[in-house]
């Protein structure tokens, strides 16, 4: 490589950091550089090329790419290099920054209401318990939702040239077009597949990806924040996202756990008497607006002494 292209490729490396921000001693380096003569001339022309480029649009611009990587023109002319070379530079450039442009941008963060029927501008919707927040991110080639907490489900709009990402902590969950539940709480995510095709996968603390599996009509899977597999069984359909309608269900669930699901929807503190009692079994079904009912019902099942104070919930044997 001779030297006009070195001169080439370090105006395009100053061009392209420009768009990224140069810091203050970037920008005096900068201006150092620019004070040779054939460097300011490479740099005013390889600018000029960039804006001329940054008007086209992305079908050419690929088009570019995929004829000067597949030709032998280098082979043909010698003087030919230092501005191919720049054009590679300005369209990868463009392209890369095309993805990541983000088009639409919005964060939803429910209390101590439900939000339902979340409609985004791909005509996908999304239904959010309460206590549940979530950031959404739409970019050309790829919808994205960072959900930090709580619980969801999904309406996802079919588009083959932007899959729908569900990105937690440890955990990412891909689709094209289905229905779906997922609930991201206390380190564990659990999804419930209502209709189509969803594509599990771990996230290690390392950001290494690691798929798990593909979940059909009515499967149920969990995980825990290491990417342990918790459950996989089928799922009653009825059951999915229960709590639009504010209902909950438990089959076989401890009454520790059947207590969990309920201090999302109440202002108390519950606590057990003992450690086998929290683990006596309950199923059925059950309103998140009456707690008060599901306390009487394990009451009388258990025999069970209730004591309030102060709002903790004290549970125990008569």
């Amino acid at each position: 490589m001779d030297l006009l292209e070195e001169i080439d490729k370090k105006a395009i490396s100053w061009i392209i950091k420009e768009q990224e921000g140069l810091s203050l001693k970037e920008k005096n380096d900068l201006k150092k550089w620019l004070e040779n003569i054939n460097h300011a001339n490479s740099y005013n022309e390889n600018k000029k090329l960039f804006f001329d480029c940054k008007n086209l649009d992305e079908e050419f611009l690929n088009e570019c790419l995929d004829n000067t990587h597949n030709s032998n023109i280098f082979y043909k002319s010698k003087y030919l290099v230092a501005s191919i070379i720049a054009l590679l530079f300005v369209c990868a450039f463009l392209l890369e920054q095309n993805k990541n442009k983000i088009l639409f941008s919005k964060e939803f963060s429910s209390k101590n209401e439900k939000i339902l029927n979340i409609a985004l501008e791909d005509s996908s919707l999304i239904d959010l318990d309460i206590k549940s927040k979530m950031k959404v991110e739409y970019y050309k080639n790829k919808r994205v939702v960072n959900f930090h907490e709580g619980k969801a489900f999904f309406s996802v709009a079919k588009d083959k040239n932007r899959p729908f990402f569900i990105k937690m902590k440890n955990a990412q969950i891909e689709v094209l077009g289905t229905k779906f539940e997922v609930s991201n709480l206390n380190d564990k995510v659990s999804i419930n597949v209502l209709s189509g095709i969803v594509k599990v996968s771990h996230i290690s603390d390392s950001k290494k990806k690691k798929d798990l599996i593909q979940l059909k009509k009515s499967e149920s899977f969990s995980l825990d924040n290491k990417g342990n597999i918790l459950d996989f069984k089928k799922t009653n359909l009825s059951q999915i996202a229960s709590w639009k309608n504010d209902l909950i269900y438990f089959e076989n669930h401890t009454l520790k756990d059947a207590v969990s699901f309920f201090q999302r929807y109440i202002n108390k503190k519950v606590e057990f008497d003992s450690y086998e009692l929290s683990q006596q079994k309950i199923s059925g079904k059950f309103s998140t607006k009456n707690f008060d009912g599901f306390i009487d019902s394990i009451k009388l099942l258990y025999s069970l002494k209730i004591e309030e104070k102060e709002k903790i919930l004290k549970i125990s044997k008569k």
